[in-house]
């Protein structure tokens, strides 16, 4: 992880964490869910198996993007429809902006272009109990995925760009992506209450 070590809390049983780069960590988190209702019954079986694929394509990702540590959000009750998962929260290091290590050149970066942006970021520069950070919010658009109506659906996105003193060389990234659903409230408050639960140590 880039050196570091990070961590966050989150409130189990919905929120699971996910071992990235694991062997079988996806069978790992799809049996916790099978099992998390201190049964193995068959509605459970079948929700968890369904998870799997979701479960695949992220442990790529977040492999792909150096993420760890990484939470997923899985209802209790099985969603309708897919994605299965969701909600997913994870800490990645990152290079400082050519500008500089600042709030301002980090928030000067999230203004630029960014594909499937369904509308300007909203951008705040707080401080965490971490360190300074550039809070972003956005709503994106989900590629590939229209509804059954044709609508292209949205995902929102929350994110920390924080500056702890233990990790002078970068920034750290903390990010929740999430439906644009009844959830929605409901997440963003998880990501505050996440972010100001962020530790960063040296590995």
């Amino acid at each position: 992880m880039g050196g570091i070590i990070g961590e966050f809390n989150f409130l189990e049983p919905e929120w699971i964490y996910f071992p990235v780069g694991q062997p079988g960590a996806p069978q790992m988190v799809s049996r916790q869910v099978a099992q998390r209702a201190g049964v193995l019954d068959r509605k459970y079986r079948r929700y968890a198996k369904a998870l799997l694929p979701e479960l695949k394509l992220l442990d790529e990702i977040a492999q792909e993007n150096s993420a760890g540590p990484v939470a997923v959000y899985v209802p209790l009750t099985p969603p309708e429809t897919r994605p299965l998962v969701a909600a997913v929260a994870w800490l990645v290091p990152r290079d400082s902006p050519d500008a500089g290590r600042t709030v301002e050149a980090i928030a000067e970066v999230v203004r630029g272009p960014r594909s499937r942006r369904f509308r300007e970021p909203e951008i705040e520069l707080v401080t965490l109990p971490l360190g300074p950070a550039c809070q972003v919010k956005e709503i994106l658009t989900v590629e590939d995925a229209p509804t059954d109506d044709g609508r292209q659906p949205l995902i929102e996105e929350l994110t920390h760009y924080v500056l702890p003193e233990c990790y002078p060389e970068g920034v750290i990234e903390f990010t929740i992506t999430f439906n644009r659903s009844g959830l929605a409230a409901l997440m963003m408050d998880a990501a505050l209450d996440m972010a100001n639960s962020l530790i960063v140590e040296p590995a």
